[in-house]
């Protein structure tokens, strides 16, 4: 199986991460995975990682946009590497960004093309469906698509002239084109229910040119399943929030209900402009930037109590729900998008309206009231829920079985 990602981990988000633990699934079972992915850094053209064969092609641009990779896609329909190992695949899989060569391998080399959707992007242009306010977008127009845009690359400190290419480049151009390609799939995997609906509701072109459908959830990684966690929790009572600066994250939400919050706890907040330490009222606040998953992993074991997902966007499938309730965390969550069919009614898991900032400073107030012994008896409770819900080897089989059905 030949794979073409736009980054792959420990670069990226969830869908690099769960890229990389499909791709290790597939090796583990015998299958030759071949990678071609961008290069941020200098680093081997070709290299073997735990079994899979990695091409990093060098990314002249800066990286900074999904469409960075757009002159990369273009380039590889005439690389002979890239057409040899094609031809060779029984088939193709594309989880992040690449779609603009997916007609070029079904019509010209005529192989299968799994497609493999973590996010909005076939219905929304920021692949958020909501930005600008705290309700589910439906009003897929040019102009209401342009203003969040517009006011998203504002947010992102960038100047005019990259406010005006991202508009025209998401929502004139490359967007549309994503849109065209995709219909050329072969298969569309999404990675819950609720995505899947909303998806097909409002791009039924899928539907039309009858691409079949399958819903996988991600894999969590086996690292995280050992059986004999010692699941604890600390004092000063600590929340952590990753979602960054980002207003469809609920990140201003979350400091509203802050600002109402009575009680004491301290609270990390990853993924952010720069490093440093607030003390608000009787809070500490730590702003951290960006850190390698596996340090997430450990400060999210050892240092926190409970994890905060006020997202204002429908998350499709967010591992920091997911690795929290592995963790053995208490989850105070959005209700919005899939969170709430995948986490269902665990006792450790607290749902809030973000936009509602009076519900949200009672629950935080509330769960940092809990005692030692709640705390790690409903993260006992969190962690046999989604162990029992998702299971790696079984993930796998899944996808197996979709990759079986393309190559038949």
């Amino acid at each position: 199986m030949t794979v073409f990602t736009e980054k792959l981990y420990p670069w990226g988000g969830g869908a690099e991460y769960a890229t990389w633990l499909f791709i290790k699934g597939l090796v583990k079972r015998g299958i030759k995975v071949v990678v071609f992915t961008c290069s941020y850094q200098d680093v081997p053209s070709k290299e073997h990682v735990e079994g899979a064969i990695i091409y990093n092609l060098r990314l002249t641009t800066g990286g900074k946009s999904k469409y960075a990779t757009l002159p990369l896609t273009l380039k590889s329909i005439v690389s002979k590497t890239i057409e040899k190992e094609v031809r060779y695949s029984d088939a193709v899989y594309i989880p992040r960004y690449w779609y603009i060569i997916i007609p070029y391998i079904r019509l010209y080399i005529k192989k299968p093309v799994i497609v493999h959707i973590h996010d909005y992007i076939p219905i929304c242009p920021l692949a958020y469906l909501s930005y600008m306010s705290s309700k589910i977008c439906s009003n897929f127009q040019i102009s209401k698509c342009s203003k969040c845009v517009v006011y998203h690359e504002r947010e992102q400190r960038r100047n005019i002239m990259e406010v005006l290419t991202s508009s025209i480049l998401n929502v004139f151009g490359a967007w549309q084109i994503i849109r065209y390609c995709l219909k050329y799939a072969s298969k569309i995997i999404f990675t819950s229910d609720y995505q899947k609906e909303i998806i097909c509701k409002h791009y039924n072109e899928i539907i039309r040119r009858d691409v079949d459908i399958s819903v996988i959830p991600n894999p969590i990684s086996e690292d995280l399943m050992d059986k004999n966690l010692v699941i604890d929790t600390y004092r000063p009572f600590a929340f952590l929030y990753s979602g960054g600066e980002n207003r469809a994250k609920g990140f201003y939400e979350l400091f509203k209900a802050i600002r109402k919050s009575q009680r004491s706890f301290h609270l990390y907040l990853l993924n952010m402009s720069k490093n440093k330490t607030i003390y608000y009222r009787n809070k500490v606040l730590y702003f951290m930037r960006k850190i390698p998953h596996k340090k997430y992993i450990s400060m999210l074991s050892r240092n926190v109590s409970a994890v905060i997902v006020p997202s204002l966007c429908p998350e499709a499938f967010p591992y920091s729900v997911i690795e929290a309730m592995v963790l053995g965390k208490v989850v105070v969550a959005s209700r919005n998008g899939s969170i709430p069919s995948i986490l269902g009614r665990g006792k450790g898991v607290f749902y809030i309206d973000p936009a509602d900032t009076s519900e949200f400073s009672d629950v935080l107030d509330w769960v940092s009231g809990l005692s030692k012994d709640e705390i790690v008896d409903m993260g006992l409770k969190n962690r046999e829920l989604i162990l029992k819900k998702y299971d790696f080897e079984s993930v796998i089989d899944n996808f197996i079985k979709v990759l079986e059905s393309v190559v038949k």
